[in-house]
């Protein structure tokens, strides 16, 4: 097998502990999604790997032909990140909480004073170097996100830690060889190891607390970017969408022998994220059709009681809609619109028969009450031609691994 032919499900990743601790790791998806909302704002194709190979791994342009790109997101607080530290192997153990004098010995220039797990394996660069070994021709970037900032040498004789990205070609000599031995050895290499420079330490704007708001932020940015403004839509819901998505995604363990399936389990494209934000429909369009169907209610001697109830549901439902994750109410939202597409293909489109039709076919159960059930019917009655309206949900029995 030639370079050129490797990608991600040819080679299998060397750990799979990542899905397994991801429930824990809340920074570590905020991130991701604030990254892929970058990605997406400029223009490109794009996929987006959860917890596959790294923790994240993002692919640009045809996924058959992308460069890779490698993604480290590490949190961390306390003393910076060294060459000793970023080079030193782990071994699995529990930390206890210290006290302000107790710290560990974790290599010649670098004492550790924080209290998170240690991971089993290799160096952190270490780590980033394989993606070189196994990639090579198709190795786009190698990337180390952390919340601590960098103790590292720069070949101009200035300070790191006031830098928030920094590239492997900015080290001085002496700083990049003791990284190139340090790898060297642990890979057992018989050259020195070379480093593309494409090698990136990046210092994330979010910190260890606060995460949600500030990737809350970005989508309000990127939507004011987009559409002229952000106060008319759900920002925390398409935040909470979207972290699921991720979520489950990252959640999701095996490995995969084919690239296409390996990306549909573990990937977020720009088509995921575009038919996230074509759900969801500016608040002021949602209040005019209300009060276009609430007229038309009123014309079917619908009582105002019930009236106000539908309408209440109409607008919960038009956020709760947004979220892929919830299956149950994904499933019912596929049974409603294929009901409402018959009526429409039998040219029937008045309010009173769509709500007895759906009542009918659709009774109410324990998960919906009858009149949410009329409120799902009216609201995608109104946005049928939404591209995204079809029956994309399959059963949990089909749910891939």
């Amino acid at each position: 097998m030639t370079h050129e032919q490797l990608d991600l499900a040819n080679v299998k990743p060397s750990e799979t502990g990542g899905p397994r601790a991801s429930n824990r790791l809340d920074f570590q998806k905020n991130w991701t999604l604030c990254h892929l909302v970058a990605r997406h704002k400029e223009g490109e194709d794009y996929v987006v790997v959860c917890d596959y190979h790294d923790d994240v791994v993002v692919l640009i342009g045809v996924p058959t032909a992308a460069k890779l790109h490698f993604y480290q997101v590490k949190t961390r607080e306390g003393s910076p990140w060294t060459m000793g530290r970023l080079t030193s192997a782990k071994k699995k153990k529990k930390k206890k909480v210290k006290g302000p004098t107790e710290t560990t010995k974790l290599a010649d220039d670098v004492v550790d004073t924080s209290t998170e797990d240690e991971e089993e394996g290799g160096s952190i660069l270490g780590k980033l170097y394989n993606h070189k070994l196994d990639f090579l021709d198709r190795l786009g970037s190698l990337n180390l996100v952390s919340t601590c900032c960098f103790k590292l040498k720069l070949s101009n004789g200035t300070s790191s830690e006031s830098k928030h990205h920094i590239t492997f070609v900015e080290l001085d000599a002496d700083e990049q060889k003791v990284a190139a031995d340090r790898v060297q050895a642990e890979h057992s290499l018989t050259e020195q190891a070379e480093f593309p420079e494409a090698t990136h330490f990046i210092v994330s704007d979010m910190t260890p607390t606060g995460h949600d708001q500030s990737a809350i932020g970005v989508i309000a940015t990127y939507l004011e970017h987009r559409y002229g403004t952000s106060e008319s839509f759900p920002v925390a819901a398409i935040h909470r969408s979207l972290f699921d998505e991720i979520r489950r995604r990252s959640n999701r363990e095996g490995t995969w022998d084919d690239l296409d399936l390996l990306l549909k389990q573990k990937g977020v494209s720009r088509s995921d994220f575009e038919k996230l934000l074509s759900k969801v429909h500016p608040r002021r369009d949602a209040e005019s059709q209300w009060l276009e169907l609430s007229k038309e209610l009123e014309s079917a001697s619908i009582p105002v009681r019930r009236r106000i109830r539908i309408g209440n549901f109409w607008h919960r439902y038009r956020v709760e809609r947004i979220d892929e994750s919830n299956e149950i109410l994904q499933r019912r939202r596929d049974a409603v619109v294929a009901v409402i597409e018959q009526l429409i293909m039998a040219g029937i489109e008045d309010v009173s028969t769509v709500l007895s039709e759906v009542s009918a076919k659709i009774p109410a159960d324990q998960s919906f009450d009858s009149d949410y059930t009329c409120a799902m019917a009216l609201y995608e009655f109104c946005n049928i031609e939404d591209p995204v309206v079809q029956k994309t949900h399959p059963q949990p029995s089909e749910e891939a691994p």
